[in-house]
């Protein structure tokens, strides 16, 4: 992974899957598109407007619902609000996980639930 963890950038909007699953995230267009993010589940902590919040961010190419751009999203725990437009800073703290196909959204979802909880129980030690 690059040495930079600090980034930020434009709120975009998404396809809105991660609201389908119950789990909303910011969709982000980097500020400098020349920086590389690693791929797979981080938890990081968010500086949104002089507050700070926690929460996990989604690097890669959504295999499992069969699209192949790249994308950086992150849900932010005990947020909701429309922020499209906005820009977000984000510090990425711990690695979760790769990224990985699964073979059923029903399965994506309960990882992201394994995920939300192990971030969680990060934040919280």
């Amino acid at each position: 992974m690059s040495s930079i963890t600090h980034y930020s950038g434009t709120i975009i909007k998404g396809f809105q899957n991660g609201r389908l699953f119950g789990f909303p995230t910011a969709n982000i267009k980097l500020s400098n598109d020349t920086e590389k993010l690693e791929q797979g589940v981080f938890a990081v902590l968010i500086k949104r407007q002089k507050k700070e919040y926690q929460g996990m961010l989604y690097v890669g190419n959504r295999p499992t619902i069969h699209l192949s751009e790249l994308s950086i999203e992150i849900n932010i725990f005990d947020f909701d609000q429309m922020i499209y437009g906005e820009t977000i800073y984000f510090e990425i703290i711990r690695k979760i996980r790769e990224s990985k196909q699964f073979s059923s959204v029903d399965d994506l979802i309960i990882q992201i639930k394994k995920d939300k909880d192990e971030v969680v129980h990060f934040f919280n030690s």
